[in-house]
């Protein structure tokens, strides 16, 4: 595959590409309050040209000065992470709500769109070709283990990656933005994370409070952001659009009802913090539903293992292939015996490196070998879900990871500001 092919395939498939030169991404989004923390303002996320496609180095986007312009006139943040909150959530759920009414513009997500990339590029400000986290699973051939970021765990044998001796640091080989001494810094977050690794990771070790429920998450936020002094950020993780969507779909009576709760609930934050403090919300990703019938079980045995040199890494929705050289062919007609994998085109991860699909300047030589040698980039919502011996099946019907609009459409909501 060529580029003009891939941006053929980008085109064709209706596809959305993470730089776009009219649309910033949520890396701009994080490098504009990376700026107001005291940390240089990065703008990484579009690229000039007409091209469905960038190219790594290409122009660099300066679509976040809007917003660091706004930053700089308030004294404090209240930055809103709705996991799973796309812009298509919006218009189908709360389409007269808050959240459209304050919705500045659309970004993009990163690739894959899935949380543990996402979270971790809106935490450092980097892409994915830099951090290296790869999806819910990342191979790290140093260590030779497959691990999970947000789970701190080893695939497989669902060990602690601490009890492994390997610490955050080595998953994750950047800094988190919110390590700063010129602002406060503190975080809501699900009382069953708070005390992870990785929450501590991209929290840069600074004060966590738990919440359990929506309702209570504005609560605390409100009581907060109404009694700080000075310059503060207070970082609101809300996983509950995420979740729902992933058990229900998008067009169901529990999605809508917890969108709704989510619009009423920043309406009444913003309009009770003081004038002086910014509500800034964002997504990591939307979601798209998914058909069964494009969902496979890839178990050990299966015929697309031969092919590799380890189980898809990455996503379900947008696996990584560490494929055996010679064996290219061999992957493809492993993946045409279903209708699942024929759903996925087989890329080369170079390719999409030099397109700019990880980050305008491609991958870190240091973390190259966890993009293996290929990504299955899917036409239409698809699953090839890798499950090791003596786990069971994940059955989720609103799944994200790809490039689909759906899935990389997301919200940038600012009020007070």
């Amino acid at each position: 595959m060529t580029h003009a092919e891939l941006s053929g395939f980008i085109a064709e498939a209706q596809l959305l590409s993470p730089r776009d030169p009219d649309v910033a991404n949520i890396v701009d989004l994080a490098g504009s309050i990376a700026g107001w923390l005291g940390g240089p303002a990065v703008a990484s996320g579009g690229a000039r040209g007409a091209s469905p496609v960038a190219t790594a180095g290409e122009g660099r986007s300066s679509a976040g000065d809007r917003l660091s312009l706004q930053l700089s006139r308030v004294r404090g943040v209240v930055f809103v992470i709705a996991d799973g909150l796309g812009v298509e959530q919006i218009e189908t759920s709360a389409p007269g709500g808050f959240l459209a009414g304050t919705m500045q513009r659309e970004l993009r997500s990163v690739y894959p769109s899935t949380t543990a990339t996402a979270l971790t590029s809106l935490a450092s400000a980097t892409w994915a070709g830099t951090h290296g986290v790869t999806g819910w699973w990342t191979h790290i051939p140093r260590l030779a283990r497959t691990l999970c970021a947000v789970t701190f765990s080893e695939r497989g044998t669902n060990a602690d990656a601490g009890a492994l001796r390997v610490d955050m640091g080595e998953i994750v080989p950047v800094g988190s933005m919110y390590q700063t001494d010129m602002v406060a810094v503190s975080s809501l977050l699900p009382r069953y994370i708070v005390d992870s690794p990785f929450a501590r990771w991209t929290r840069a070790e600074t004060p966590i409070a738990p919440y359990r429920s929506l309702a209570q998450a504005f609560r605390r936020a409100t009581r907060r952001a109404r009694s700080a002094e000075g310059r503060f950020l207070l970082s609101v993780y809300l996983p509950h659009v995420d979740s729902t969507i992933h058990k229900w779909g998008n067009d169901h009576a529990e999605t809508h009802a917890v969108i709704g709760e989510l619009d009423r609930g920043l309406e009444r934050l913003a309009s009770r913090v003081p004038g002086d403090v910014a509500v800034v919300l964002t997504a990591d990703h939307g979601l798209v539903d998914l058909d069964h019938t494009l969902h496979e079980v890839i178990e050990d045995g299966h015929p697309l293992l031969d092919g590799l040199l380890l189980p898809p890494t990455g996503e379900g929705t947008n696996p990584v292939f560490h494929v055996r050289e010679g064996a290219e062919r061999e992957v493809r007609e492993a993946l045409d015996q279903s209708e699942a994998g024929a759903a996925f085109r087989l890329v080369p991860t170079d390719l999409l490196a030099e397109a700019g699909f990880f980050g305008p300047d491609g991958i870190d030589p240091d973390v190259r070998g966890r993009f293996g040698t290929h990504v299955g980039v899917a036409e239409r919502p698809a699953l090839l879900e890798y499950v090791p011996a003596g786990r069971q099946s994940i059955r989720h019907r609103g799944v994200h990871g790809g490039l689909r609009p759906g899935e990389m459409r997301v919200p940038l909501c600012v009020a007070g500001a």
